[in-house]
C-alpha cells in the first residue's frame, strides 16, 4: 500500500491510500472559488434528501487522479474560523461533500477534531 498526504496552502487536505502507484501515476488538485453552479445545485439536492439547506459553499477542493483505478478510503481536513462559522449557521451546519467519479454526491459524516495554531476549528470526514 502506497500513503499520500495532499497539502493545501500548507494545510494536510487529504490523505488516502493506494493499493498501488502505477508509473506516470499523477493527482492533482484544485481550490476553487466561486463555486460552479451546477456543483452548488448538486449539492443543494443533496442535503436536501437529508432535510437540510444549503447556506453557502466557501470553496470546492477538487481532487482528480490520472491512471490511478482506484484508492482507499480517505481523510478530508478544513480549518474555519469560528466566527465565520458562528455566522452561517453554528458547527451543526458544516457539511464536507463528495462528488464521486461516477457523478454520485454523498454529504460525509464529519466531525470537529480540535482547534487549529491560529484558532481555526478542525474538522475532518472519511470519504470512501
Amino acid at each position: 500500500m502506497v500513503a499520500i498526504s495532499l497539502k493545501i496552502q500548507g494545510f494536510d487536505a487529504v490523505k488516502a491510500g493506494l493499493a498501488s502507484l502505477p508509473a506516470g501515476a499523477t493527482i492533482t488538485t484544485t481550490l476553487s472559488e466561486p463555486v460552479n453552479p451546477e456543483v452548488l445545485e448538486t449539492f443543494k439536492n443533496a442535503l436536501a434528501k437529508e432535510g437540510r439547506d444549503l447556506l453557502v459553499v466557501t470553496y470546492i477542493l477538487s481532487v482528480v487522479k490520472t491512471t490511478i483505478e482506484a484508492t482507499l478510503p480517505a481523510t478530508i481536513t478544513m480549518t474555519c474560523p469560528p466566527d465565520w462559522i458562528d455566522k452561517n449557521g453554528g458547527i451543526d451546519s458544516v457539511s464536507i461533500m463528495r462528488i464521486d467519479d461516477d457523478g454520485t454526491t454523498q454529504v460525509l459524516v464529519n466531525s470537529i477534531v480540535g482547534y487549529d495554531s491560529t484558532g481555526n476549528m478542525v474538522f475532518e470526514a472519511e470519504s470512501p
